[in-house]
């Protein structure tokens, strides 16, 4: 089993070829991928099945762009939490101001994808991270309500 098989990304693009290339730079991290062609299709995806743990999300797309999706994801309460890094052909000065909507890196398309592995693997470690202190905050509660009882 590979470290980050419990790590479910979701990768909205509407681009089939772009999605192709997403997903394969994804391959070696060991995630579980899932794809959705737009915003409505992913925010579909997400209420159906539940939330990922790391978003990939273009951000020119049909129906649901990626500005839209970040809004109704930020709004949700379930679904809030996710870590999203968009992806966008614009410059870096257009793409900038996405991290004041809530996404937490960005990536350009073209860029060298060794770049764009290395930004999920550190969300990946970040996730990682905040789902063990989860688990040490859920043990350390047990433990005190257990002292309540004594």
């Amino acid at each position: 089993m590979s470290r980050n098989s419990n790590i479910k990304v979701l990768i909205v693009d509407d681009s089939r070829t772009e999605r192709f290339y997403e997903e394969k730079a994804l391959s070696g991290l060991g995630c579980d991928v899932e794809t959705a062609v737009d915003g409505t299709d992913a925010l579909k995806f997400l209420l159906q099945k539940g939330p990922v743990d790391l978003i990939l999300l273009d951000l020119k797309m049909p129906r649901m762009d990626g500005h839209e999706f970040l809004a109704e994801l930020r709004k949700n309460c379930d679904l809030r939490h996710i870590k999203v890094i968009v992806l966008s052909a614009q410059t870096e000065e257009e793409v900038m101001p996405v991290l004041k909507e809530g996404a937490h890196d960005y990536w350009l398309k073209g860029s060298h994808v060794v770049v764009l592995k290395s930004k999920v693997s550190n969300l990946i470690y970040m996730i990682q991270l905040e789902k063990k202190l989860e688990r040490i905050r859920e043990i350390a509660k047990l433990v005190l309500d257990d002292e309540d009882c004594e």
